[in-house]
């Protein structure tokens, strides 16, 4: 491998390492990809909430913990206060491929939407969603997205 060959790869290892981590916030798995209404989630990028119409979110990720039941739980983060978001399917296995229970290794994918009610509010905030572990409480997979209601 030439030395070009070998900086690009470093590049390439380090920008896929800092994109991961600052759309992570915790879990023992490793996140492969994140979409929010089909748009490929990176570092710095920010993901519409129309009002009034549901959003959708696929998370792509390799579990590093075995699960038989996982919840899901989601917080619209508001000039960093958590505020508990209930109206999402908090069954968190309906929503994976393959689904329950989670395999050490073993990829999976999650999906699932997010009703945007209308009278929200237009306004920024962090998206941060995690899969638990329902035994233990553990975060599986912990994401942060930053998002923007229209």
């Amino acid at each position: 491998m030439n030395s070009s060959s070998y900086v690009l790869c470093i590049f390439v290892a380090v920008c896929f390492t800092a994109v991961s981590a600052d759309l992570t916030c915790g879990g023992r798995s490793e996140v492969s990809s994140i979409q929010c209404n089909g748009k490929e989630m990176t570092k710095g990028g920010l993901c519409e909430l129309k009002r009034g119409q549901n959003a959708s979110l696929v998370l792509a990720f390799v579990p590093g913990m075995s699960s038989k039941n996982v919840t899901a739980v989601c917080h619209g983060v508001i000039g960093g206060i958590p505020i508990p978001f209930n109206s999402i399917n908090h069954q968190g296995c309906e929503g994976l491929t393959p689904s329950c229970p989670l395999v050490p290794k073993r990829p999976e994918t999650f999906k699932t939407t997010i009703p945007v009610k209308q009278e929200y509010p237009k306004l920024k905030l962090i998206i941060k969603w995690e899969l638990q572990d329902i035994a233990s409480g553990d975060d599986v997979v912990c994401i942060v997205i930053p998002a923007q209601l229209v």
